[in-house]
């Protein structure tokens, strides 16, 4: 989601690995290994990373102009992809065709066979049109307020998710929320405050997620009726304390081990990354999962994963291309 205006390069290497366990878990997914369950929680990371870093920057002046410029960032590049996996069922793959499942596409109420994982889009939006509402609600309170009112919202926010706008499932907004409220907290009381709740949050994420390891893997607990809906929504809030824990400690990680400077390498990885993660997410299952995928192409996998990987690489940067071509073109009309 988010770009910073000035570079920070820890934040640039959790997207990168964040977008590295979405791939591969999409890979684990095809060849039936549990991890993907796990590797999966990049999302949850992105969604963090996100809040986080328009909770650093507070004010929002012009929200029309955040909505257009935003809500235009992630738009144009998912139909550019989506109507381009729709021409290519409609000439290769007839069977793929559907105008119902065309149309719930375009309308992003439902997914093309293959792009399951653009589920994240709406988040992405909701996310993106409730920020300039978090910008004034955590303003609004005093540092020692603050917490009080993060803890009001989430409440707030569950039960609205869960028993009105049911289409958006609350964990992941919740997420968002979360890394934003970190990122309203980093200077509170000398950085004091983010400290303690980075580390509540740490030993959340190990608690909550042993429970379920023991629950899942060892006893083999299956729930049902209200017991199975309490036990998703535990399931899900661990996984956002991982993908939130795994945020401030990878952060706290590079920052410690690059307190001097980032190498030149690290740096030019970073700039490529940061560029075209967004559109390798968007691509990337095409290939992986669904009609089109390149997992069975030969008779070596890893071969297929390399081929897999080129393909996304490759395609990724044409759709980044593309959209700027298309803004562009966009810019000039509205000029003209």
């Amino acid at each position: 989601m988010a770009m910073e205006h000035k570079r920070e390069y820890s934040i640039s290497l959790i997207r990168l690995i964040a977008t590295a366990f979405i791939v591969s878990c999409h890979i684990m997914q095809y060849l039936d290994f549990v991890l993907v369950w796990w590797f999966n929680v990049g999302v949850q990371m992105f969604l963090c990373m996100s809040g986080f870093l328009y909770g650093r920057k507070g004010k929002i002046e012009d929200e029309w102009a955040f909505y257009k410029r935003n809500i235009g960032k992630i738009l144009i590049d998912y139909y550019v992809v989506v109507i381009a996996v729709m021409l290519i069922f409609t000439v290769f793959l007839p069977t793929e065709r559907s105008t119902v499942a065309f149309a719930r596409a375009l309308f992003l109420s439902g997914r093309l066979h293959g792009g399951e994982h653009l589920w994240y889009i709406p988040y992405c939006l909701l996310c993106y049109l409730i920020t300039p509402f978090l910008a004034r609600y955590f303003a609004h309170y005093e540092d020692g307020k603050r917490a009080k009112a993060f803890v009001g919202l989430c409440v707030t926010t569950f039960f609205v998710l869960e028993g009105i706008i049911t289409f958006f499932d609350s964990a992941w907004i919740i997420c968002y929320i979360v890394g934003y409220y970190l990122g309203t907290i980093t200077d509170e009381k000398d950085g004091k405050c983010y400290k303690i709740v980075s580390a509540a949050i740490a030993v959340a994420a190990i608690v909550m997620n042993a429970g379920q390891i023991v629950a899942d893997y060892v006893i083999k607990l299956e729930f049902t009726g209200i017991l199975g809906w309490f036990y998703k929504e535990f399931c899900n809030y661990a996984h956002v304390a991982l993908g939130v824990a795994l945020f401030v400690v990878l952060k706290a990680t590079f920052e410690k081990i690059f307190r001097n400077s980032y190498p030149k390498a690290v740096q030019k990885i970073c700039t490529y990354s940061d560029k075209y993660s967004y559109d390798v997410y968007l691509v990337h299952q095409f290939v992986i999962l669904g009609p089109l995928s390149l997992m069975a192409l030969t008779d070596s996998l890893y071969l297929n994963i390399a081929l897999i990987l080129a393909v996304t690489i490759i395609s990724a940067v044409a759709v980044h291309w593309i959209c700027i071509f298309i803004r562009s073109k966009a810019k000039n009309i509205r000029k003209a």
